[in-house]
């Protein structure tokens, strides 16, 4: 090969890099930017499906819930409207006691409030108001892309300013799994209406949260795809993408603070959990390790202590006598 064809191939490589790169932006569409609606329809089918497959007779024999009353509770729909004019879609389980706390629950990437139902449940059995919301882009919630920056915490902040004018609502705690967590230290850094964090599997800095993601979706096609969704999720947080240090903003949490992690999480280590701990700034500050537990099971595999943990820290650092309850596991899908 002579050299001028040596230099022609060079370059029409890196021509085919650059065409492929600047398609990209059109036609990937990745979980961490465009969720996975989860709603009662996606419940049904997935419900409906498991027993087509007739695989699994734990799927055939759980019952599927869609909503609060699902599980006996009296709820309202509690939607709020964002500044950009963006419907979030909550519902809101009263504990019809005067002086109960109120916890307001931020699911992770790809989730939505139906994924709490179980949550809900156990913390209003054990005497609190509990809000759960869809973050935008997930859910029923408006939006058609999702960001965990600047504009999932005003998100939040519109959150927090609804229920506060809820005159049963003396205090807030708030509680954030995975991407929900990154939301709530956010919050909470910056709204001193926030009385108690629950911040559970939460990553350290969103970069290495990003790269674990490209290897799992792309494998060796993440090496190009992942210029292309850094460049998208900056346009979406507004800064880059490793100015997202938790380790960094949650210095300025004053908060009392309970962090909790799976032993086994894959996605957000729990290595990741520790450095978050370390560095928060709040006096009082708790961290539990459910053992054995992955990124998405760790509610299940922690059953009523957990459930106990959560509610033990609310009463003791917002004052309130909690109300004994006795533990269900329920079947959720």
């Amino acid at each position: 090969m002579s050299l001028n064809k040596f230099f022609y191939s060079i370059a029409a490589m890196l021509l085919l890099i650059g065409a492929f790169i600047f398609a990209c932006p059109f036609f990937i569409t990745p979980e961490i930017i465009y969720p996975v609606r989860v709603d009662s329809l996606y419940v049904r089918f997935e419900s409906e499906h498991s027993r087509s497959l007739n695989h699994d007779s734990l799927a055939i024999q759980s019952p599927a819930f869609f909503n609060p009353s699902s599980l006996g509770m009296k709820y309202e729909n509690f939607d709020v409207q964002s500044p950009g004019g963006i419907t979030l879609s909550g519902w809101y389980v009263s504990a019809e006691d005067a002086d109960a706390n109120t916890i307001l629950l931020l699911h992770d990437l790809s989730q939505s409030k139906i994924n709490y139902l179980n949550m809900m449940k156990q913390m209003h059995d054990r005497g609190l108001n509990v809000c759960a919301i869809d973050m935008r882009a997930h859910g029923t919630s408006g939006g058609d892309e999702f960001s965990p920056g600047i504009i999932a915490v005003s998100d939040i902040k519109n959150v927090v300013d609804a229920l506060i004018k809820k005159t049963e609502t003396n205090h807030v705690a708030i509680f954030g799994a995975g991407i929900g967590a990154a939301v709530a230290i956010q919050v909470a850094s910056v709204d001193d209406r926030i009385e108690a964090l629950i911040a559970q599997s939460p990553f350290d800095n969103f970069s290495d949260y990003v790269d674990r993601y490209v290897k799992r979706k792309w494998n060796y096609m993440g090496f190009f795809l992942h210029v292309v969704l850094n460049r998208k999720l900056e346009k979406q947080l507004q800064y880059e993408v490793k100015a997202l240090d938790l380790s960094a903003v949650v210095k300025y949490v004053k908060t009392p603070t309970l962090f909790i992690c799976g032993s086994n999480d894959e996605i957000s280590l729990p290595s990741e959990t520790y450095a978050v701990y370390d560095s928060s700034g709040s006096k009082e500050k708790n961290l539990i390790l459910v053992k054995k537990a992955m990124h998405n099971n760790i509610e299940q595999t922690g059953g009523a202590d957990y459930y106990n943990a959560i509610a033990q820290f609310i009463a003791n650092v917002i004052p309130k006598k909690m109300k004994d309850t006795r533990y269900k596991k329920l079947a959720m899908q």
